[in-house]
């Protein structure tokens, strides 16, 4: 639920009580922006647990975040090789994927960010290389701030083929993280398919 008028005003009273050197504004900020990251992060989870098959209350609240499942996607993960905070990794993605003139989306998940991609019709070769391109300098501005890994799915279609693309990004991460040669970046395109479900059966 969203933090009401009230809840905001006990908790600015309570951090300007505890922390009066911290502009409480920004914690409670802070705080919301957090609890907006959770809710995402379920959502997605939901979506990924129905295997592309919402039921309507999944498809009205990713609707109402903008999260389109027709058309075709990419999807990408972003895994810490270690620990790390994965809210302060999704602001890094966030950052670079405003730079990117594209249909995207990410959120926390586990140890690290998921996101993807989307196009309304099916992208030409040259931009699914260009959107590798953009991911792959995605992940080197991650790394200037962190250890992770990132793995990036094949082009799939509507609300299935979201979970598919996920799915391989998810994997194509993990090898990633064993891939200090490849710069800890794996795009499933280039993989062969024993390598991906090599990938889908460890770690």
């Amino acid at each position: 639920r969203y933090t009401g008028r009230a809840q905001r005003t006990a908790l600015s009273t309570a951090v300007e009580m505890v922390m009066p050197i911290v502009p409480p504004r920004l914690l409670v900020d802070e705080v919301e922006a957090v609890s907006e990251v959770s809710r995402s992060s379920g959502l997605l989870g939901d979506f990924l647990e129905a295997g592309g098959a919402a039921d309507a209350e999944t498809e009205r609240r990713m609707r109402a975040r903008g999260w389109r499942t027709s058309g075709h996607h990419i999807g990408f993960r972003v895994l810490g090789r270690g620990r790390l905070d994965p809210f302060e990794l999704l602001q890094v993605v966030n950052a670079h994927l405003a730079t990117i003139p594209l249909d995207s989306r990410a959120t926390t998940r586990g140890g690290g960010v998921t996101g993807w991609v989307s196009f309304t019709d099916a992208p030409t070769p040259h931009q699914v290389s260009r959107v590798a391109q953009d991911l792959l300098e995605l992940h080197q501005a991650a790394l200037a701030s962190f250890r992770v890994a990132t793995g990036v799915g094949s082009v799939q279609q509507g609300p299935l083929g979201l979970t598919v693309t996920l799915g391989e990004a998810r994997d194509a991460a993990r090898l990633a993280s064993d891939r200090e040669r490849a710069g800890w970046f794996v795009h499933v395109d280039r993989l062969g398919l024993g390598q991906l479900l090599l990938a889908g059966t460890t770690g």
